[in-house]
């Protein structure tokens, strides 16, 4: 199991793409700034949401993207 640090970049149990932006506060989870695609606007920045470190995965962008 890997251990999340800021600047990481996750995969979601949705299997949505994000990078961790925040550390855990008050027994919240990490804060994870989504990135998504659409036709007009291309690759940017979705909403952000927190997810505990169980529920996320290391994903290196630079190969599979």
């Amino acid at each position: 199991m890997t251990t999340i640090a800021l600047g990481m970049e996750v995969e979601t149990p949705n299997g949505e793409i994000g990078q961790v932006v925040a550390s855990p506060r008050n027994g919240q989870g990490w804060l994870v700034q989504l990135i998504r695609y659409s036709a007009k606007k291309g690759w940017h920045n979705g909403p952000t949401v927190r997810l505990r470190e169980e529920n996320l995965r290391e994903v290196d962008l630079s190969e599979d993207y």
